[in-house]
Formats: structure tokens, C-alpha cells, sequence
């Protein structure tokens, strides 16, 4: 083999080499295991339509949310369209460690703290009524809704119209979260309602369907999100 051939056989081999590399480290950083970050987006169009929400919430702690609440909305216009009944109304955020509860109560005093300002369709609400309250809200429905969750509990709304079984529901989470706990007030039997996908744990299973104007109580392992029309 002349000195010429070998040297063009070497470049050759050389070059073939740098390319094969080349090519894996460009697949690795698609992969995400050089430590390039993947990302991943999803494009949501939300459409809003008239609609009206009635209900009748019982008398004492309600476990609720309220689908006919199209953007965040100023909790004292919001309860304003409410007759006078109500008592107290609080919500759960992990992502506040030092104070999760935030609430607000128009029976305080005015140098009383309250932290809870705004009313969301994402959001559940403890309520608290004086007497059996029927409640009418003439509004839009906004679908579809992304609701973040966090590791630990999380207190979510049911921003839907439609009745689903659990795990129609909560199918898109599996295997990423554990229990949903349901309050129902109006049963005076077995107030408290629960589901597991996972049948290494235990549970009544007593939670069959989501069902609208009520909250929920939802265990997360990691960050997600819930999408729900």
C-alpha cells in the first residue's frame, strides 16, 4: 500500500469517526442526558360561552369550587353577587410552606388580615354557610382549564359542566399521584369520599364520579398538571 492511499484512508476513517460522534452527541442532547434541557409546550385555546351556575350549598363547612368563573376574580365583587349567608371561605396553597391557608371572612374586623383576595375556577374552597344557601351565578364557562399541581396536597376546583367517572378524571396523572378525597356535605352518612388508581393502597373507594361545584383534595408525588374541557 502506497504512503498516499494510507493517508487518504486515514483522513477517511478520521472523518467517518467525527461524524459518527458527531451524530450520537446531537442525539444525547435531544435526549436530554448531556444536560441540555428538553422542552416541551403545549398550545391550549381557551373559549369562553354564556352559561349560568346554580346550586345549594348545605348549611355549615362546604368542600365546593365554582366552574362558572371564567379569569381570577376579586373575592369581594365575587361573594357580592352571593346572598349574605355565608360565614367564611378558605383555600389550601403548597406553594406558600409558612401560611398554606389563606382566607377571608367579611365578619372580621377591619385590622384583621385577609390573604385570600382572589376566586379561581382552578381553585376548591372550604365554605362556611349559616343556613342552606341556594346559589345562582350568570357568568361564562372557560374550557378547556390547566390546572398546576404541586408535590403534596393539593385543594383543586372542578372547572367542567361534565360528570366523569374518577378515573376518567384523573387518568392523565397516573402513576403521579395517590388519593382524591371528595366532602360531600349534603350526605349524612359517609360525608367523605376517596380514591385510589394504585391497589396496593388502601381505601373505601367510595369516590365513583367528579362531579361539578364541588372541590377536591388531591395527593401529588411530583409537579403536573390536569387538563379538564
Amino acid at each position: 500500500m502506497s504512503k498516499r492511499l494510507a493517508f487518504t484512508l486515514s483522513v477517511l476513517t478520521i472523518f467517518i469517526m467525527a461524524s459518527f460522534i458527531y451524530f450520537n452527541f446531537d442525539e444525547l442532547k435531544k435526549s436530554g442526558i448531556t444536560g441540555y434541557q428538553v422542552m416541551s409546550t403545549r398550545l391550549v385555546i381557551i373559549s369562553e360561552n354564556a352559561t349560568t351556575c346554580d346550586t345549594t350549598f348545605e348549611a355549615g363547612w362546604n368542600l365546593i369550587s365554582f366552574p362558572c368563573v371564567s379569569g381570577d376574580t376579586n373575592i369581594e365583587l365575587f361573594l357580592a353577587s352571593l346572598n349574605n349567608s355565608y360565614q367564611s371561605i378558605r383555600y389550601y396553597t403548597p406553594l406558600d410552606i409558612d401560611d398554606p391557608w389563606k382566607s377571608y371572612n367579611p365578619s372580621l374586623p377591619s385590622w384583621a388580615i385577609q390573604d385570600l383576595s382572589l376566586i379561581s375556577r382552578r381553585d376548591g374552597y372550604w365554605m362556611y354557610f349559616e343556613n342552606q344557601t341556594y346559589v345562582y351565578i350568570n357568568n361564562s364557562l372557560a374550557t378547556p382549564t390547566l390546572t398546576s399541581l404541586t408535590p403534596g396536597w393539593n385543594l383543586i376546583g372542578y372547572p367542567s359542566r361534565t360528570i366523569r367517572t374518577v378515573n376518567e378524571t384523573f387518568y392523565q396523572l397516573i402513576p403521579n399521584y395517590d388519593y382524591v378525597h371528595m366532602y360531600n356535605a349534603s350526605d349524612q352518612v359517609d360525608k367523605w369520599k376517596e380514591y385510589t388508581w394504585n391497589t396496593s393502597l388502601p381505601s373505601a373507594q367510595d369516590l365513583n364520579y367528579t362531579l361539578y361545584y364541588y372541590g377536591y383534595w388531591i395527593y401529588v408525588i411530583s409537579p403536573d398538571t390536569l387538563l379538564l374541557n
